[in-house]
């Protein structure tokens, strides 16, 4: 069973990761990635989708883009090229292509964290981050708020109560933010 599983990791779990494993030396895309999946993924898991797919789109709404940029193809040239499943592609896509609303659940997962994981980054390279976690729930909360109010997720498969749900996440998240801040 253990020969199972380390191949199984060896094979399996490396070959998901290798285009995210591209960027390790890019601290700011590579760390950004490892947290916005997670938040992706708590979040799906709260709203009960494929946790996968969020994670998936977590970790590539970015890279996809430099990818894209670098080798100057479409985003669905390089999901392909990298074996992305379908949904995860259209996650991508939904994410990416903002000429059409936000359907997925998975999409407003990953767009709610990379907007909270984001503003915070941006606040700790400024250097506010002493102030910044004395109050970073309200940070949070109003972000997802001003999210709500501007219609961007309007269109989206999002109830109030997820939002109330995704919302208890970001403010519960006391220890990742100190994470965040590498203390």
């Amino acid at each position: 069973m253990l020969v199972v599983l380390r191949f199984y990791c060896a094979v399996v779990f490396d070959q998901e990761y290798v285009l995210h494993a591209k960027y390790k030396e890019d601290k700011q895309t590579y760390y950004n990635a490892i947290h916005m999946a997670y938040f992706a993924e708590m979040t799906a898991r709260l709203l009960h989708v494929d946790v996968n797919v969020a994670k998936n789109g977590g970790y590539y709404h970015r890279i996809i883009v430099v990818e894209c940029k670098k080798h100057n193809k479409s985003l669905e040239e390089i999901c392909q090229e990298n074996k992305f499943p379908p949904e995860a592609v259209r996650l991508l896509q939904e994410y990416n292509y903002k000429s059409q609303p936000m359907k997925m659940r998975e999409t407003v997962a990953v767009y709610l964290a990379d907007c909270v994981v984001s503003s915070i980054m941006y606040l700790i390279e400024k250097g506010e981050e002493r102030s910044l976690f004395k109050g970073y729930e309200k940070i949070a909360t109003a972000i997802i708020r001003r999210k709500m109010e501007i219609g961007v997720i309007n269109n989206s498969e999002i109830s109030l109560s997820d939002l109330d749900g995704i919302e208890k996440i970001y403010t519960g998240e006391k220890m990742y933010y100190d994470f965040l801040r590498r203390e």
